[in-house]
């Protein structure tokens, strides 16, 4: 994120015209097969979980501790978003508090959240994960 701040604030003078356009366009479809590669692979994780024959069970208490992490993660949403407001609402675009409540609730969507439920799949086999609970938290997002 700090190499990405970077390179807007110095680098937009260095690369002008029609590369500047084409470096634009690079980068656009390479975060395009990125995002669609996490899809896919969640997508063929989720079809073997079905193929396989496991079943995700219904524990209330995973169900519940579940529900506790979302919460939680929402929470450090309106933390970061809240004590970055100040700041965001003076640089860039500007932001105002509809658009930082959206910020907080979108942030939980998309290639992202996959990826940290992939990870949470990735490294269950302790007390607190089970394998199930990425499977969860790719539910929810």
């Amino acid at each position: 994120m700090v190499l990405g701040m970077f390179f807007a604030a110095f680098a937009r003078t260095t690369v002008k015209g029609e590369s500047h356009q084409s470096l634009h366009h690079f980068w656009e479809m390479v975060a395009y097969i990125a995002n669609t590669l996490v899809f896919i692979h969640y997508g063929v994780i989720i079809a073997e979980g079905v193929l396989s024959g496991r079943k995700i069970s219904y524990e209330g208490n995973s169900w519940g501790f579940l529900f506790l992490v979302y919460l939680y993660v929402i929470l450090c949403h309106c933390v970061v978003v809240g004590v970055l407001y100040p700041l965001l609402c003076r640089i860039g675009y500007g932001l105002d508090w509809k658009e930082s409540f959206v910020t907080t609730w979108t942030g939980l969507r998309g290639a992202v959240s996959l990826s940290l439920a992939l990870s949470v799949k990735q490294s269950s086999g302790n007390l607190f994960l089970s394998s199930e609970t990425g499977t969860r938290v790719g539910l929810f997002s």
